[in-house]
Parts: structure tokens; C-alpha cells; sequence
């Protein structure tokens, strides 16, 4: 299960709906004001953890067939000063409680420009902080994935 954010604070609203929360599921996670979903499903099968070295995990989500969008900050080793190697990455897609659907390495990533690593996640980095993961295989052919939006879509030439 992964848990997805509620969004007030006061408790009495849920996801995009006023719903009080002796209406949710009694799977809440109160702490976070999250609630847990079926990371089996669709859409939440396509979103997994990124796995860095051993040492450190992440989210990221599963946007083709075998590329996962995460945050660049997140392939940052603060320890190296540089970005972690590929071949020390890879994808869970649809992790809970230390089970997922599908596990894919990561061959190679790119990320955005004019992201620097030294500033983490700040507001100067913001609008460069993505990451692209290239995964061996196509593990979104089976489990599906959430599509960018024909807007974001890069337009063919005429």
C-alpha cells in the first residue's frame, strides 16, 4: 500500500472532497494525514520507489514504458558532491511494505538543465529539480504507466 497525502490539516477533509474522516477507510495513517491505497491497482501500481546505492530511497513514477520521472535532488550524493551512477539506481514499481510488482535497474538518466546539486532542493533548483530514468526493459509494457499529458508532450515536426 502506499499512502497518498489528505491535504488538510485539521483532519475533516480528504482528497479533493470535503469528507469527514469517519468516512475514510480505517486504514488512515493519522500521523501523516495520509491514507493507504492498493499500490497493486492502477494509477498506483505505476509509482514505486527508487532505490540509490543501498543507502538512501526515494519515489518516482513510471512515465513510459521504461522511463520513471523522479527529482534530480534525489540523484544527488551529498557525501560525493556529485550525481550517483546509474548502475546504482533502480526502480520498484508498485512497493509497499517491502513488496513491488516489478524491479528494473536503471541504465542510464538524465536531469534537468541548470540543476546544481550543491543547492539541494531550493528554490533556484526548483524548475530544474526532475530526473529522467532510462530502465532496462519495459516494465511499464506490463504494469501500465501514467502518460504525460498532451500538453507536456514534445510536438512532432510538421
Amino acid at each position: 500500500m502506499l499512502s497518498v497525502p489528505l491535504g488538510a490539516d485539521d483532519g475533516e477533509a480528504a482528497i479533493r472532497k470535503n469528507i469527514p474522516l469517519s468516512q475514510l477507510p480505517k486504514n488512515t495513517v493519522t500521523s501523516f494525514h495520509r491514507r493507504s491505497v492498493d499500490s497493486s491497482e492502477a494509477p498506483w501500481k505505476s509509482v514505486g520507489r527508487v532505490n540509490i546505492a543501498g543507502t538512501a530511497h526515494r519515489s518516482g513514477t513510471l512515465i513510459a514504458p521504461d522511463v520513471v520521472l523522479t527529482a534530480a535532488h534525489c540523484m544527488y550524493s551529498k557525501a560525493t558532491r556529485h550525481q550517483v551512477p546509474p548502475s546504482a539506481v533502480h526502480f520498484l514499481a508498485g512497493y509497499a511494505k517491502g513488496d513491488y510488482l516489478v524491479h528494473a535497474r536503471v541504465k542510464s538518466y538524465i536531469i534537468g538543465p541548470g540543476f546544481d546539486g550543491t543547492l539541494g532542493p531550493s528554490a533556484e533548483n526548483l524548475p530544474f529539480d526532475w530526473a529522467l530514468l532510462m530502465l532496462e526493459g519495459k516494465p511499464g509494457d506490463n504494469l501500465d504507466f501514467l502518460e504525460l499529458h498532451s500538453n507536456l508532450k514534445p510536438s512532432s515536426p510538421n
